[in-house]
């Protein structure tokens, strides 16, 4: 001690000769051990370091091990007194040194500098930089086996960033990386760990019994008799807590919360503690107790502890924690005070009161929690709305609106920070009723254009997500396309491979590692593209609503109309946008959803919808009168945006009691997901060129287990004479990898096969002759030059329904893929009906009809041709289009053409081989 006292001295006097310096490097690490290990407060031990750091720049110019030991301690002691810019700067040097791979540096050593980068970033919310240094951390741990412990602890805090981040899904995957290398090093604390952090995610998608089961082995753990530290007790108890919440044992969940907080504050863990506290108080007193007083309790001590652990976004989640109390009893004035605060509270320059006022689109950027933010103003523009509809002062509603058009701008960050798509499609569910609100604002202010604006904003975001990737493409060099293309193959190989393994094997471990660095290295790849081509970023996430004068002039032509639907169980929005006007209005319909429901199990089964047609009168006459009789729209065209389920409008009546009186004998109806999705393809884009792939695998083979399409391939051949050239993949032909190779290459698609999909789990599917295509392989298929494809098979626009998104079906696949019209099949068709169907539907194309025009004129002379047997609209309204319409530009059958496509054929035969070298049969 008296040594180290005569160097402090040494150096405050200015003076520090050879002789005063330590002898050796094993001298200076027992001076920097001394500071490590004494149990002085962060400020001493700062000051300490300091001197020791000024020491050695006098001793020695080598920026070396020594040094980076250093100035790692100082950045530790720095982020303890709450000053994590000097941390961040110092730890930063450190790792510099380090990485440098200079004599003297330790590279082992920056494993831990990383790590703490890492935490420091995760401490300010900016929790991208802090998942790459993790990352970072994670591949140099490895490196050497005594550090591995410290790439588990970066998987822990990883996995704990992407749920902070609200990305679930990605929190699940990165614990199972976890999960994986804990195993293999045999250290099942650290397993646990990983386990929890899943356990967690888990609980936020509401998947309790997945939590449940992975918290079997932490509480095994608990339970054991084994030393457990007290922060780790306290993240068991306190997910056990938010488990026990979600089971609805409520006192039980109480008493872990507490031991949580408890053992949280024992260790200092303020923040944690915190945490625990909202969670407390917010999913136990306020919803599962109903007790305002001690939720109320709950936030004011979190609010102090949040204080006190300067932690600007949990601050601002208790305001809006206590806000939503106060909502939630109608007391929406004092709520909205709350939220205000908690705006103010953000760690960005916006510290107004005023109510009606919001932070600028600039310092939205600043933010790195965007779901607190979100939150926040969805709840304050909610609030706003609902304190008009008691004081009815206009200007509430204004202001809402303006709010509700800000939350939407984070809606849009949350997005493009969001890596999985189960993420996505989670929050997309979350955010529907914030636009339903945004709607109703809209509505009271009788602003139907920038309805249109949130309509639009509701629905398909993700597919314009995969159309705008897709037309990003063409800003890549040829050589990034055909790696990004590479890595997704090998992504999805990976995945099917071990959808057929054991989980208790160690094929199944090793091949779910390589699928985990594949998905890894896929996610990397595309962050260097948009770094590497700012046009291709901004094009990717392009997110321009367009308005209802650009609709009018691009999309209705011929006197159409576009009708959008917005509903919730009892509630429907209505926009209408024709040539001349544009109309909102809101209908009650309690039970919609069962309605609908119950209308489609009818008409896609023969057997009922003929003994119970009197109902089905019923519900499509109801239909009518709730969905368009009020809209008033004059036969035509018609272009129908569904909220969620598609529902055939051609089969509604206008009078139940006329059983033949259908909307198909008035309207001519195509749909779309989005008047966006319209807006991608140009009129002149639109036209289909006379060329015709044909696909009908007839028979299959045995263990698919499906019936043979009788006269398919006939019906094919019939079609082929409307056009100038036409290629078939029939029988022993139609294999997948076939249909892969081709597709690509013709405007014109025709599928005749079996599919199968229901609304829940079940993956759609379509069949070839060899094996089954799924829903998610379609995104393999990349820029495609096809136009049109019909799908004449089975529950093709059936699939499991996404709030928000609409039906995930085969027909939404091939929209992503880039194909901009789709006919397809709702339900169960009979061959028969759907032969003929589809030889009229091919005959109007032929002469000249628009895709939407040639089906409904197919339909009318259908009912024309046949008994009263076939005026079941089982038969024939399962059958609809979706998409923008187009016409079939003829072309004469010359020699030329007939090389020409036949060159085509070949080559995409030989693309098709290439692509799936090393794909495999997908079975």
């Amino acid at each position: 001690m008296i040594r180290y006292i005569l160097i402090l001295l040494c150096v405050l006097s200015g003076n520090a000769s050879p002789a005063q310096c330590p002898s050796s490097g094993a001298a200076w690490m027992r001076e920097i051990v001394a500071v490590e290990q004494s149990n002085e407060p962060p400020a001493q031990s700062m000051q300490k370091l300091q001197r020791l750091l000024s020491l050695h720049i006098r001793c020695s110019t080598a920026r070396d091990s020594i040094r980076a030991r250093i100035l790692h301690r100082l950045g530790s002691a720095y982020r303890a007194t709450g000053d994590v810019e000097k941390a961040i700067r110092y730890a930063r040097e450190a790792a510099d040194i380090n990485s440098a791979g200079t004599p003297g540096a330790q590279r082992s050593f920056l494993t831990h500098s990383l790590f703490n980068l890492g935490l420091y970033y995760e401490r300010l919310y900016l929790l991208a930089e802090a998942n790459s240094y993790f990352d970072s951390c994670i591949t140099v741990g490895l490196q050497f086996p005594e550090k591995t412990y410290i790439a588990l602890m970066a998987y822990e805090r990883k996995a704990f960033c992407f749920w902070e981040a609200a990305d679930y899904q990605k929190s699940i995957e990165t614990a199972d990386k976890g999960i994986l290398l804990a195993r293999e090093m045999k250290d099942t604390s650290f397993e646990v760990s990983m386990m929890l952090q899943k356990a967690q995610a888990q609980l936020y998608l509401d998947d309790v019994a997945a939590a449940e089961s992975t918290m079997q082995q932490p509480l095994r753990f608990f339970t054991s008799g084994r030393e457990i530290s007290d922060e780790r007790l306290a993240v068991i108890c306190s997910i056990y807590g938010r488990l026990l919440g979600k089971k609805k044992s409520a006192y039980a969940a109480i008493t872990y919360y507490r031991k949580a907080i408890a053992l949280n504050l024992r260790c200092k863990n303020l923040i944690q503690a915190v945490r625990n506290i909202i969670d407390l108080g917010y999913y136990i007193y306020d919803r599962e107790l109903n007790n305002p007083q001690r939720a109320i309790a709950c936030y004011m001590q979190g609010i102090e502890l949040a204080r006190q652990a300067k932690d600007a976004y949990l601050l601002s989640g208790l305001y809006n924690n206590v806000g939503a109390l106060y909502a939630g009893r109608k007391a929406h004035r004092k709520a909205l005070l709350y939220y205000q605060k908690g705006l103010a509270a953000m760690p960005i320059p916006f510290k107004d009161t005023v109510l009606q006022h919001n932070p600028s689109t600039d310092m939205l950027k600043m933010v790195g929690n965007d779901y607190f933010v979100y939150t926040l103003l969805a709840n304050k523009a909610e609030a706003m709305l609902e304190l008009y509809r008691t004081e009815g002062d206009a200007s509430l509603l204004h202001a809402a609106l303006g709010t509700f058009r800000v939350a939407d701008k984070m809606v849009d960050q949350m997005r493009r920070r969001q890596y999985s798509e189960h993420s996505k499609l989670f929050w997309r569910e979350k955010i529907k009723g914030m636009y339903e609100m945004a709607i109703e604002t809209c509505y009271q202010l009788d602003r139907p254009e920038m309805a249109f604006f949130f309509f639009e904003r509701s629905r398909a975001i993700l597919l314009n997500d995969k159309l705008n990737e897709l037309g990003a493409q063409k800003y890549l060099a040829p050589s990034d396309v055909a790696r990004e293309r590479q890595l997704r193959v090998k992504l999805f190989s990976l995945r099917q491979q071990l959808s057929i393994l054991e989980e208790s094997t160690p094929a199944y471990n090793m091949l779910r590692q390589q699928l985990f660095a594949t998905a890894e290295e896929l996610e990397k790849y595309l962050g260097t593209l948009e770094e590497k081509y700012p046009v291709y970023y901004q094009y990717k996430y392009d997110t321009t609503v367009y308005t209802v004068g650009d609709i009018r002039a691009r999309c209705l032509r011929d006197n159409q109309s576009l009708v959008e639907y917005f509903n919730s169980d009892s509630l429907i929005y209505t926009l209408m946008i024709n040539a001349d006007t544009i109309t909102l209005s809101k209908h009650h319909f309690k039970n919609y959803n069962a309605v609908v429901r119950e209308l489609l199990a009818l008409c896609s089964d023969k057997s009922t919808l003929n003994l119970q047609y009197i109902r089905y009168r019923q519900l499509a006459g109801q239909l009518h009168d709730s969905l368009f009789r009020p809209l008033h729209i004059p036969p035509g065209r018609v272009i129908i945006s569904q909220d969620d389920q598609f529902v055939p409008f051609e089969l509604l009546l206008t009078d139940p009691a006329v059983s033949t009186s259908f909307l198909l004998k008035k309207y001519v109806f195509s749909y779309t997901y989005s008047a966006s999705y319209l807006m991608r393809y140009s009129d002149e884009s639109m036209s289909l060129q006379s060329s015709l792939l044909g696909i009908a695998p007839v028979h299959y083979e045995s263990r698919l287990q499906k019936p043979a399409l009788a006269d398919a391939d006939r019906s094919l051949k019939k079609i082929a004479s409307h056009f100038s050239s036409a290629t078939f993949l029939i029988k022993e032909a139609a294999t997948k990898r076939r249909f892969f190779g081709s597709l690509p290459l013709y405007p014109i698609v025709h599928l005749y096969s079996h599919a199968d999909a229901d609304s829940l789990v079940q993956e759609p599917v379509i069949y070839f002759r060899d094996s089954t295509l799924r829903l998610t392989e379609l995104q393999l298929l990349g820029n495609v030059q096809t136009k049109m494809i019909v799908l004449s098979a089975c529950n093709t626009g059936t699939g499991k329904n996404i709030r928000g998104e609409g039906i995930f079906s085969l027909a939404r696949g091939f929209a992503g893929a880039g194909i901009p019209m789709t006919v397809t099949n709702l339900w169960q068709i009979d061959n028969k009906a759907t032969y003929q169907l589809m030889e009229l539907f091919y005959k109007y194309l032929n002469e000249g009809m628009d895709g939407d025009e040639a089906l409904n004129k197919a339909k009318l002379e259908f009912l024309q041709q046949n008994d009263r047997t076939y005026e079941l609209p089982y038969f024939w309204a399962s059958c609809i289009f979706i998409g923008k319409a187009g016409k079939l530009q003829q072309e004469k059958k010359t020699a030329t053409g007939k090389l020409k496509y036949g060159i085509a054929v070949a080559l995409a035969i030989i693309l098709g081989l290439a692509i799936f070298y090393r794909y495999g049969k997908m079975r």
